[in-house]
C-alpha cells in the first residue's frame, strides 16, 4: 500500500486530478448531480477513460457513508428502484464499449454527451409526459448503456427528474441513491477490463471526494436550489469545454 501511495504522490497529475474531484465532490454535495459531467471530461485528460470511470465508481460509493444515508430516507424508491433495476442489466453493454473502443472516441463520446446534457438544462428541455412502465424502463437502459460507456450514469435520470416538477430534495435524493448505487456496478465492471490498477491515486482522491461531498452537503438548502443549479452548469460547462480531445 505504501508503495502505490508514493508512486501516486510523485505522479505530476495527482494534483490537478485532487482539485477536480474536491470540486466534483462539493458540486455532487449540494446539487445532487454533476460530479461525473465535472470529474470524467477532467480525468479522462490525465488518464485512460477506463480509470477515471473506476475511480468515479468509487467515489459513488463512498457515498454510501457520505450523502447517501440522508437521501435514502428521503427519495421516492418505488419510482427510483425499476429505473435503477433496468440500469444494472444495460450496464455491461456500455462496459463493453469503454473497454473495447480506444481513449479518443470515448472522450469525444463523454463530452458530446455532457454538452447535450447541458443543453438540455440550460435550455429547459425535460422529459414533461406521462410517467409508465415503458418510461421508467427506457430511462434506466439509456442510463446502463450511457453510464457503461461514458461514466455519466446520471445524466438521462437527471433529464428526467428535473423536469417533472418534484420537489428539490427528493429529486436529489432519486439522484444520489441511483448514482449510488449503480456505482457497485460501473465499479465491478471496469475493474475487471483494467490492467494497471490505479491503487494509490484511489486511496487519495476517494477520502477526498468523501470530504467534499460532506462540505457539499452542509451547504444544501432548498431554497437555493436555482442558485445551486447555476453554479453547477458553469462549472460543467468548463468541464466539458476543457475536456474535449481537441485541445491535446
Amino acid at each position: 500500500m505504501l508503495n502505490h501511495l508514493a508512486i501516486a504522490w510523485a505522479d505530476p497529475a495527482l494534483w490537478p486530478l485532487l482539485a477536480i474531484t474536491v470540486v466534483a465532490g462539493t458540486v455532487f454535495g449540494f446539487a445532487g448531480f454533476g460530479s461525473a459531467l465535472i470529474f470524467i471530461p477532467l480525468a479522462s485528460i490525465f488518464m485512460p477513460p477506463p480509470e477515471a470511470v473506476f475511480l468515479l465508481a468509487l467515489f459513488d460509493i463512498a457515498c454510501v457513508v457520505t450523502v447517501f444515508p440522508r437521501a435514502v430516507r428521503t427519495a421516492n424508491l418505488r419510482e427510483i428502484g425499476p429505473v435503477l433495476a433496468v440500469a444494472v442489466v444495460t450496464l455491461p453493454v456500455g462496459l463493453w464499449g469503454l473497454h473495447a473502443i480506444d481513449a479518443t472516441p470515448v472522450r469525444w463520446a463523454t463530452c458530446v454527451v455532457g454538452a447535450v446534457a447541458l443543453a438540455a438544462l440550460l435550455t429547459g428541455w425535460r422529459y414533461r409526459g406521462a410517467v409508465n412502465g415503458l418510461m421508467l424502463a427506457g430511462t434506466g437502459a439509456a442510463s446502463g448503456i450511457i453510464g457503461g460507456l461514458t461514466g455519466l450514469t446520471g445524466v438521462v435520470v437527471i433529464l428526467f427528474y428535473l423536469g417533472r416538477g418534484v420537489a428539490a430534495e427528493v429529486t436529489r435524493a432519486n439522484i444520489i441513491v441511483f448514482l449510488t448505487v449503480l456505482g457497485v456496478g460501473l465499479a465491478i465492471g471496469t475493474w475487471i477490463g483494467i490492467t494497471d490498477f490505479p491503487v494509490g491515486m484511489a486511496l487519495i482522491l476517494t477520502p477526498a471526494y468523501m470530504i467534499a461531498t460532506w462540505i457539499g452537503q452542509a451547504l444544501f438548502s432548498p431554497q437555493y436550489d436555482r442558485i445551486y443549479r447555476a453554479i453547477a452548469y458553469v462549472i460543467i460547462g468548463f468541464a466539458v469545454v476543457a475536456g474535449l480531445p481537441l485541445w491535446d
